[in-house]
């Protein structure tokens, strides 16, 4: 007696087997938005926070007040 090859097994009435395909993703912005002055603030200080090459304080802020003054420089101008 011969076994015949099972076949595959059907799918639940209105549903398919295959996956769906993958989502596009979402485009980039186009332009990036301003950023507030306090986000620059906040994203210089943590820039230089953890550098444990910097021990001076007073150093520290001087490294900080170049990149605000840097990263506000490129910014859009306020509205």
């Amino acid at each position: 007696m011969q076994q015949q090859p099972l076949s595959p097994p059907l799918a639940p009435a209105g549903r398919s087997k295959q996956a769906a395909p993958p989502a596009a993703p979402p485009p980039p912005p186009t332009q990036q938005a301003a950023l507030t002055p306090e986000e620059v603030k906040a994203q210089c200080w943590m820039k230089y926070e953890n550098d444990k090459r910097i021990k001076n304080i007073d150093a520290r802020l001087q490294l900080v007040e170049k990149c605000i003054a840097d990263t506000s420089r490129g910014q859009p101008p306020a509205r």
